[in-house]
């Protein structure tokens, strides 16, 4: 019952790849309440400030939600 449950909740969900500042803790705790985080890795980006790629499932609502999220911060 739980997968299926699952299966409807994610049902056109999109793999994205996403890289924030690792310090950003709203942004990756959002990330992980509204989606469904794949995989999460520290990363060099050439900056002085450590960055955070993560692959996460969302669904097109779920985006436009995070972009909005995201512009606000």
């Amino acid at each position: 019952m739980r997968e299926r449950v699952g299966g409807v909740l994610t049902k056109g969900a999109v793999l994205h790849r996403i890289i924030v500042p690792a310090a950003d803790g709203a942004k990756i705790a959002w990330l992980h309440a509204h989606g469904e985080v794949v995989s999460e890795t520290d990363i060099e980006s050439g900056v002085a400030a450590p960055m955070r790629q993560l692959e996460v499932l969302l669904t097109p609502k779920e985006w436009g939600r995070f972009e909005s999220f995201e512009s606000q911060t």
